[in-house]
């Protein structure tokens, strides 16, 4: 009982761990697609417009990705129509800014790498999990405790099935919300708070 308790614990930490990261790269792509924004002031009004165009529907299709439905294979690659507006994003950047000096390569294409680099780890973040083995262990600490404590419990008169039912409980409950939290998107858990941040940028 006591390995299923540690290792328990040390599941849900990291969990809670790694979800919080997730969140908080989050928080880092709207600062920076602010940021991005703002420096687009660095160019002159008539090359505004495509390059603010261009971030606004790369920035529209970033929240389409994370609005969707969940799924396994959508919540780990990237949509082809996000890589898409990324790229004329960058591409229209990069010709405004060599056209128009120092000034504008030294604020606006680094804000944007920034950007898309901070979206790119908070997707890399979503592969991040315990080894496989440290699961498999979980379960067979759970079966365990539950073989040696209904041994124990053999010789009784009568069933308490308070403990029967409340072990298993208590273990199962854990497990769910662990892996509620290792894969958030793809159950009943979600990083809607800190989206939304998004989509009111």
């Amino acid at each position: 009982f006591g390995l299923t308790a540690l290792l328990l614990g040390f599941a849900f930490s990291g969990a809670t761990s790694r979800f919080d990261h997730r969140r908080q790269l989050i928080v880092n792509e709207v600062y920076a697609a602010g940021r991005a924004w703002e420096r687009i002031d660095t160019l002159p009004p008539e090359l505004q417009g495509e390059i603010r165009e261009s971030l606004r529907r790369y920035l529209d299709e970033l929240c389409a990705w994370y609005g969707a439905a969940p799924g396994a294979a959508s919540a780990l690659s990237q949509p082809v129509r996000l890589t898409q507006a990324q790229e004329d994003t960058w591409s229209r950047s990069v010709a405004a800014c060599l056209s128009q000096g120092e000034k504008a390569r030294m604020l606006l294409l680094p804000s944007l790498s920034e950007m898309f680099g901070t979206v790119d780890r908070e997707r890399l973040a979503r592969r991040m999990h315990p080894p496989t083995v440290i699961y498999a262990l979980l379960i067979v600490a759970g079966m365990a405790s539950a073989l040696f404590g209904g041994y124990a419990l053999a010789g009784g008169p009568a069933r308490p099935w308070l403990y029967m039912l409340g072990v298993a409980a208590a273990i199962g409950t854990t497990m769910f919300v662990i892996l509620q939290l290792e894969f958030p998107r793809l159950g009943l858990v979600h990083l809607d708070d800190m989206e939304s941040a998004l989509f009111e940028l």
